[in-house]
């Protein structure tokens, strides 16, 4: 559905001068609403004022107005201060929550959007959460039900967690005990539109997502995000279209018993009540509650019973569409890629058919030994994806049939099939990355990582050219997308690493996809230094001692020797050299202290410069 967007309040705002981060001079609104008037600046519209923008931005975006608006219930969070659906405090500020939150729906941490108009303009504000919704539907890494798509209210559940965030305080259940986390923000979601699109009905819930602890991977003591191991889930709960896509001359269901049928889109009158299963037909576009302070958010439908005995409104959280059993006459299949693509590209098959209102599609996938594999099983979903991992001649198969009918294994009404061709596969880009960032010092390890696209087998050559042009082998083509270079001598280092598919050969330059990265090495640094003794204290006068050094950081330390005697006389044994050993042979008896000095050899400086430092008492007798 296509909303037109009113500009209203352009007068009202030039007259009071709101243009410097208080308001602003045009505040949209979807042409199905004009008729509740304007948005007026640092007033919240009206509750079915605001159903109407929340149904329109959900509806644009292709979301089931019941879990947009159950969204802006709870991040609107009423107090006794405020209602629901509140972009504005009583005193006209924007809510801000505390982690920064703005508005209705409490957009946070998005910088990319109009700060000031998230806090001034409602339907923005609306529609970027509604984007933000959408955005997280489409994200590849959050389980989806078998088979359903975005007009079932089920398959939002991930989304709406992810809308709030995948951290461990959202996992459906409690890792250490299995129970149900019914403090979840998706499941407070949830709640909300049994609540108020279901109307608090306990006949009419929610399907149950069949969890286990298994199917989650996170530390509760962690902020990681969660881990989601099981990607697709299969409900046996009875499913929820969403109740907004009726059109005049649609034959709908009442769900319940005992319906009321009303003279009004309101709760003021009765007409007849309507027994479950009874079927009506709608008569126009839904219309939003009579009460503009009603904080009912389903809607009023007008309907009439099939006889045409009875006419008026029935509220949305009552009907679901009635089916009527057809039969697949026909069913083709196109493919977003054109055939032949390379191992590892992901394919997605399309199917679509004739003859039935209500088709439910099955695809398999056939290689060239004739080992025939389910892509999907029976679903009302016409799409799914097929990630090839081996070259080769493979036939794409689909099924189709009626929702209604069932059979043996192989039953379908339509079938069609097309040949598709696998090539080996070809590296079309690379990446370097490396666990320490540029500068380091001389002697440190560097492990280098390559990241490719395009190929199942990717195999990689890393090297690294210095500064003179000269040019190392790390490593040749392998499959290890790793390597440890250690560099010796400080300078401009290019690091390289080539790609290819495994299954190419060529000469010794052949690459599929190349990048290199400039790193820098820096002199090295001794971060440390220790000291030991040939002979533990004490020893008698005379006897000679070696003094031996070990330090970190540098692969080219120097040292220097020191002992202090106990009237506080320093005696150099060792100025600084390579050498980590030096011979003290004490004259005297008393208590003494040994000193080592350590650096690279590329520093200099005062006498008493050093980089790392240690000393140790000793006792001749």
């Amino acid at each position: 559905m296509k909303v037109i967007l009113m500009r209203v309040g352009l007068l009202t705002c030039l007259a009071l001068g709101w243009f410097h981060g208080e308001a602003f001079a045009e505040v949209e609104q979807p042409s199905q609403c004009a008729s509740y008037g304007e948005i007026k600046q640092k007033q919240n519209p009206s509750l079915q004022h605001v159903n109407c923008l929340l149904t329109n931005a959900a509806l644009e975006a292709d979301i089931p107005p019941e879990v947009v608006k159950a969204i802006a219930t709870k991040e609107s969070g009423a107090t006794e201060d405020n209602r629901i659906w509140g972009q504005f405090d009583n005193e006209g500020n924007p809510r801000v929550s505390q982690d920064g939150g703005i508005g209705l729906m409490q957009i946070t941490n998005q910088s990319t959007y109009d700060q000031e108009r998230l806090k001034y303009d409602i339907y923005y504000n609306i529609q970027v959460g509604v984007q933000i919704l959408s955005n997280m539907y489409n994200r590849t890494d959050l389980p989806k039900i078998k088979g359903a798509g975005r007009e079932i209210i089920e398959n939002w559940y991930f989304p709406v967690m992810a809308y709030n965030g995948t951290k461990p305080v959202n996992s459906p259940f409690y890792q250490s005990t299995g129970e149900k986390n019914t403090e979840a923000s998706q499941e407070k979601v949830f709640a909300l539109i049994e609540y108020y699109s279901f109307v608090n009905d306990s006949k009419l819930k929610l399907g149950q997502f069949p969890f286990t602890t298994e199917d989650f991977d996170y530390d509760i003591s962690q902020d990681e995000n969660i881990k989601f191991l099981k990607k697709e889930y299969t409900l046996t709960d009875q499913l929820h279209s969403s109740a907004y896509s009726f059109k005049l001359g649609n034959k709908v269901t009442v769900t319940g018993d005992g319906v009321n049928l009303r003279s009004q889109p309101g709760t003021s009158s009765t007409i007849s009540t309507l027994a479950k299963d009874t079927t009506l037909v709608v008569n126009g576009d839904f219309k939003y509650d009579q009460d503009s302070g009603s904080e009912r958010q389903f809607v009023w439908y007008p309907v009439s019973t099939l006889d045409q005995q009875s006419a008026g409104y029935i509220s949305s959280a009552y009907l679901m569409k009635s089916y009527t059993p057809g039969k697949v006459t026909n069913v083709s299949m196109s493919t977003d890629k054109i055939s032949p693509q390379t191992e590892g590209t992901p394919v997605t098959l399309t199917a679509t058919s004739e003859g039935s209102s209500e088709p439910e599609y099955r695809f398999y996938v056939r290689d060239g030994k004739g080992t025939l594999t389910t892509l999907q099983e029976y679903g009302s979903s016409n799409t799914v994806t097929w990630t090839p991992q081996s070259k080769g001649t493979y036939t794409l198969i689909v099924h189709a049939k009626d929702k209604s009918k069932s059979g043996a294994n192989s039953y379908y009404e339509a079938r069609t099939e097309k040949t598709y061709q696998i090539e080996a596969g070809k590296v079309t880009n690379v990446s370097m990355s490396t666990d320490k960032a540029s500068p380091q010092t001389e002697g440190t390890s560097v492990t280098l990582t390559a990241t490719s696209e395009g190929s199942s087998e990717p195999e990689y050559r890393f090297y690294v050219r210095d500064g003179k042009g000269t040019l190392i082998t790390l490593q040749e083509y392998e499959s290890s997308n790793k390597v440890t270079w250690i560099p010796q001598t400080q300078g401009t280092y290019t690091l390289i690493v080539h790609a290819k598919d495994k299954s190419k050969s060529g000469a010794n330059s052949y690459y599929e996809a190349r990048t290199e990265r400039t790193y820098q090495v820096e002199a090295g640094k001794v971060t440390k230094v220790s000291m030991s003794t040939d002979k533990a204290s004490p020893q008698t006068e005379g006897t000679s001692v070696t003094l031996t050094a070990t330090s970190e950081g540098s692969s080219e330390p120097e040292y220097r020797f020191y002992v202090r005697d106990g009237k506080g006389t320093l005696t150099t044994l060792q100025e600084y050299g390579s050498s980590n050993k030096v011979t003290w042979t004490p004259q005297s008896k008393g208590t003494y202290t040994l000193i080592v000095h350590a650096k690279d050899k590329s520093k200099s400086g005062a006498n008493s410069y050093y980089e790392a430092r240690m000393d140790t008492s000793y006792t001749i007798n």
